[in-house]
């Protein structure tokens, strides 16, 4: 049984985590990488993650010729939440026939994003037998795994689910920071960078409660966002995204996210059922990001290959399973 080629699209903070378990894993071999960052492009790709040792993949800037020149069974791209953005740089390998997992938030529910372009992706997919999917945290495992929540219920009068999380690893003025606004000081300050781009708050809830409610027959119709600052003892310390999924005037999907750096503030993530029997699951502290969106994209990849040609959301296919060896689950060949 051979090993499964990989080609890792992105050696970020997120990509490099994808690359050093995937190392960890048998039967799966890293045959590219590809990143248009000047400080990385034309060095290995084992030193540049931080390894201390080469791999042998010298990461390139031209995707075209990484795809052409190397016989992949799958992408693990990690780029932007953008979706037209990453049909750009998933087209390619999906015409040479190599499936996609990808950490685009837009990507893990194209169909509410953009439906035109979303049919285009699956009708591409299925003509070069490659299955596609964007999953991670959210968009991602939790909607999956609400889902499975529901089905524990004789009767749902709703769903929630919150998260609040540390960006405190993350360095100050970088980009993760900025967007959820935990060094700004007032909330005319945090009012003024919200109306200017720079605080955006989670991105992907308002994709994942059609998600969520297509699974269970609800017909949303509205879907009402909010990004309020996250203040605690009278201090800003960080952005509240909540959104709301309609059906009817009532509220039946409940999703925030709240984001701070305050090593005193509580994390944790909370998955509720309001039912019969009403269900309650707190993780304390948070699940991390990153390092769960790099384990969830490495452990998809054996569902992603045996899956039939088209494009998924996160609760369309199984929930990923930790593995050891790939080639153990793998039922394609």
């Amino acid at each position: 049984m051979r090993s499964v080629n990989v080609i890792q699209y992105g050696v970020g903070s997120i990509g490099s985590k994808i690359v050093k378990l995937l190392l960890k894993k048998k039967g799966i071999k890293i045959v590219g990488a590809i990143d248009t960052a000047e400080d990385k492009v034309g060095k290995d790709l084992g030193e540049v993650i931080g390894l201390g040792k080469k791999l042998g993949v010298t990461i390139s800037n031209d995707p075209e010729k990484v795809f052409s020149e190397n016989y992949a069974d799958i992408v693990t791209h990690s780029v932007s939440p953008d979706l037209m953005e990453t049909y750009r740089h998933i087209e390619k390998p999906i015409r040479e026939g190599i499936n996609i997992i990808s950490t685009s938030e837009g990507l893990g529910n194209a169909y509410a994003v953009n439906p035109e372009l979303a049919a285009k992706i699956d009708l591409l997919a299925r003509k070069h037998e490659v299955a596609v999917l964007g999953t991670g945290i959210t968009p991602g495992v939790f909607e999956p795994l609400l889902l499975i929540l529901t089905g524990l219920c004789s009767k749902i009068k709703r769903i929630k689910y919150v998260r609040v999380t540390s960006a405190a690893a993350y360095a100050p003025n970088s980009v993760v920071r900025k967007n959820f606004g935990v060094d700004v000081k007032s909330v005319d300050e945090f009012e003024k960078a919200v109306k200017n781009g720079i605080i955006t708050g989670h991105i992907g809830f308002e994709w994942s409660i059609p998600m969520i409610a297509d699974k269970l027959g609800w017909r949303i119709d509205e879907i009402k966002c909010e990004l309020k600052p996250f203040i605690v003892n009278g201090k800003v310390i960080g952005s509240k995204k909540i959104c709301r999924g309609i059906v009817d005037g009532k509220e039946l999907i409940y999703m925030e996210l709240d984001a701070h750096a305050n090593p005193e503030v509580e994390t944790y993530d909370e998955f509720v059922v309001e039912g019969e029997p009403p269900i309650n699951l707190k993780c304390k502290p948070f699940i991390e990001g990153s390092a769960s969106t790099a384990s969830v994209i490495v452990h998809m990849i054996p569902i992603v290959i045996n899956a039939e040609p088209g494009l998924y959301t996160p609760a369309d296919l199984p929930l990923p399973v930790y593995y050891e060896d790939v080639r153990l689950l793998i039922k394609k060949q």
